[in-house]
């Protein structure tokens, strides 16, 4: 019973992140959390994992869903598929959302085989010398695509000093780091309060 309540929770929240502006993962993790009386302290890791896998999947569908009813992408991909798709119609959607639960189907099948293989692997690894080498590569990437697109170098720069200056304020100040979000919600609103009046 409380893994269809972890579920159902997970796939509402995700619902909701489809159509809301300034809503994020983090958001509806919290939300999906709430829901299900699981928290991130909570050592009920199953209902946690199948409410944030509810969310992401559920997220995912209705930001297709967000596209053909009011032509606006919720998510990253969404946007990517409305720059390759001219007028998304119900067929694609149809074929979209189709498509997305054949890849979740798979994707369990071989979470189940691979899962605890890839957890015991995972142990092993060092954390913070994965970290530093994330953090490498993201910038490397932001450098080579600033100076390919021949992007200001300087604004970029002092974006990235920024970000990752908030990034770790959460972190020293003992708060989650969702709240970095609420930046975004206001200014969204205001934006499509305009669009739509």
């Amino acid at each position: 019973m409380d893994a269809v309540k972890s579920i159902f929770a997970g796939g509402t929240a995700g619902a909701i992140l489809g159509f809301l502006p300034g809503f994020g993962p983090a958001q509806g993790s919290i939300i999906a959390q709430g829901a299900c009386g699981t928290s991130d302290d909570s050592d009920d890791t199953k209902n946690f994992l199948l409410a944030n896998s509810g969310l992401n999947t559920s997220d995912t569908l209705f930001s297709l869903i967000a596209i053909y009813l009011i032509g606006n992408p919720r998510s990253g991909i969404a946007v990517y598929m409305s720059y390759l798709i001219a007028e998304f119609t119900l067929a694609h959607l149809m074929i979209f959302t189709f498509a997305s639960l054949i890849a979740v189907s798979i994707s369990l099948m071989i979470c189940l085989k691979l899962g605890d293989g890839f957890s015991n692997l995972m142990q092993g690894i060092d954390y913070r010398k994965l970290s530093i080498a994330v953090i490498i590569l993201m910038i490397v990437i932001l450098y080579a695509f600033a100076i390919i697109y021949e992007g200001p170098i300087l604004y970029l720069t002092l974006a990235l000093i920024t970000t990752t200056a908030m990034g770790l304020l959460p972190h020293y100040l003992g708060v989650s780091k969702s709240h970095l979000m609420g930046v975004l919600i206001l200014p969204a609103i205001i934006i499509y309060m305009q669009m739509y009046i």
